[in-house]
């Protein structure tokens, strides 16, 4: 089966970032974006150690295909292991899947799906971390992804623990 669970719906609290023209907080991070998946993304990711947990139930241990789902607004971002660190359940994974392209406009970001392989899956909880890594892609300061979502495919069944309430302060 395949699960979608949106980067707009993670627990955004102390959460804090800075964009290309200002800076966020929290739920204040979230975009309204039509080419996104569910027409929301969270951006202001351009400083390292920003962090957002997809924290998620499975009814049994197994292995999941994760793939991320994620959108660029500066020069082309390399997505490896250094640029942006991905845990689950506290064990880092060691990946490099080419890059985030630039948009083809600058009227709207584009989103790009980066497959990263096969993860582990607990019975129970499960917590899924994607971390902005020290970088100087831009310009000489950190750049982050745009966070439209991510996606696991799974022959357990999951459920992700999604802050749906977040969209009443957009």
């Amino acid at each position: 089966q395949e699960y979608i669970f949106e980067a707009e719906y993670v627990d955004l609290t102390g959460v804090s970032g800075t964009g290309i023209s200002g800076s966020a907080s929290e739920t204040e991070m979230i975009t309204y974006d039509k080419y996104a998946s569910n027409s929301y993304a969270v951006g202001f990711t351009h400083r390292s150690g920003i962090t957002l947990k997809f924290n998620f139930t499975s009814d049994a241990a197994g292995k999941a295909t994760l793939t991320l789902k994620l959108g660029n607004e500066s020069v082309p971002l390399p997505l490896n292991s250094d640029n942006l660190i991905i845990k689950v359940n506290g064990t880092e994974i060691n990946y490099d899947v080419g890059s985030i392209p630039s948009n083809s406009s600058p009227k709207h970001n584009d989103y790009h799906d980066f497959e990263i392989g096969e993860i582990d899956v607990v019975e129970g909880d499960n917590t899924i971390e994607l971390i902005v890594g020290e970088n100087t892609l831009m310009n000489g300061s950190t750049q982050g992804p745009i966070f439209d979502a991510i996606v696991l495919e799974s022959e357990a069944t999951l459920v992700f623990d999604a802050h749906e309430d977040n969209l009443d302060e957009v």
